[in-house]
């Protein structure tokens, strides 16, 4: 009798083993007993990417060093990662150098442990600088056009003014990404009744941010280069052609926490973000700031209700630039002058070619250079924006 209970007891385990196997094959497509398995290695919540490892049954013996490299880059400050590149074995060890592996069966992936002070802080951005401009959305009409009118009827004392009806009226036709524009004015008390204002021709690259012109234009200013109203061509960088991409300088902030969190982000008062975070180094960037000194404010409470507070300052300016961000206009054409309403265009006075350029090399520091060129009359400089950190 108990031979035989032993042999069903036997018979019951057997088959639970290969049940194991049967599933890691399943899962896998090869055996326990098989070379490189592929699976995912993960810290926390975060997919790191596809690694290499090697398993006996549920018990991970080593990892590939190629694909281990790769998965952990940007998540390793650049000392260990130099240091884990040149001394790491090849395969590299479960437990290596203060990093700790542990495969998980259940989720058929590996699981990372990394030391705060061996990793690199986590990049999250409190807004978005950017969303490109996606093909697949609704492309313009090939033809349109439309009016605008603003109209009123004045009442007045012959002693205060004249009084009857006046309006402006803007209109444009749009061709196959080509747009006319017209602005008109008319008085019903004017001895010249009606009278034509500005009237060119637009033509936009939205990839680039770019806009050209041909018309009654006026020049971008900088500095001390003057405003100037001309009829001629231009070509300008353009940042609303986007209206969801920001040129304005942001703020980035480290910091680190000991335990999961709640964390808001508030900058001047108002609360621009809320997340749960797991515990490590992050650094959050792209923190929108206003013109002057910005008191931004992260609080992180634990699970244990702990209230933790960064808080720093950062000064800026909307005259500055995002970092890598440029903006260019280059103007020519002939002055003109609005007389007895009535446009005349100083076609016998000087030419004038007029031009800037800004270039964005941090958040802090923005150079640009403008000229201006209008016969005998010549100008030229050079602007530099500087937001200093705010005095202890």
């Amino acid at each position: 009798m108990i031979k035989c209970l032993l042999i069903i007891l036997f018979s019951f385990l057997s088959s639970l083993c290969f049940a194991e196997a049967d599933l890691y094959q399943k899962a896998f497509g090869k055996s326990t007993s098989a070379g490189l398995q592929q699976v995912s290695l993960f810290e926390g919540t975060y997919d790191l990417g596809e690694i290499g490892v090697y398993l006996d049954g549920e018990t991970l013996v080593s990892l590939d060093k190629k694909s281990l490299v790769i998965a952990l880059r940007e998540r390793l400050t650049d000392e260990t990662y130099q240091d884990f590149l040149i001394n790491a074995p090849s395969p590299v060890p479960p437990v290596y150098g203060g990093l700790v592996f542990k495969y998980n069966p259940a989720e058929l992936r590996v699981e990372v442990i990394l030391p705060l002070s061996l990793s690199s802080p986590r990049l999250l951005r409190a807004q978005s600088l950017g969303l490109p401009l996606s093909d697949k959305g609704l492309s313009a009409a090939p033809f349109a056009l439309a009016i605008t009118t603003r109209a009123d009827r004045v009442f007045s004392d012959s002693a205060l003014g004249p009084e009857g009806f006046q309006g402006q009226f803007d209109s444009f036709i749009h061709l196959k990404g080509f747009v006319l524009e017209n602005q008109s004015n008319y008085q019903s008390y004017a001895a010249r009744e009606w009278y034509r204002a500005d009237t060119r021709i637009v033509k936009d690259d939205s990839q680039n941010l770019v806009r050209y012109q041909a018309g009654d234009l006026n020049n971008q200013v900088m500095g001390f280069l003057p405003f100037k109203q001309f009829a001629g061509v231009s070509v300008s960088r353009n940042f609303s052609l986007n209206p969801y991409r920001s040129n304005l300088p942001a703020g980035t902030q480290d910091f680190t926490l000991e335990s999961r969190s709640q964390v808001r982000t508030f900058v001047n008062g108002t609360l621009i973000r809320t997340e749960d975070l797991p515990a490590g180094r992050y650094q959050l960037a792209d923190i929108p700031l206003t013109n002057g000194l910005n008191a931004i404010r992260i609080e992180a409470i634990d699970e244990l209700g702990s209230l933790r507070i960064f808080e720093f300052q950062q000064s800026s300016s909307f005259q500055l630039l995002h970092a890598g961000e440029s903006r260019f206009d280059l103007s020519a054409g002939v002055l003109y002058e609005d007389r007895d309403r009535k446009r005349e265009y100083l076609s016998d006075d000087p030419k004038i070619l007029s031009g800037l350029y800004q270039y964005g090399f941090s958040e802090q520091f923005t150079l640009g250079a403008f000229g201006q060129v209008e016969g005998e009359f010549s100008l030229a400089g050079l602007e530099q924006i500087t937001a200093l950190p705010p005095l202890a």
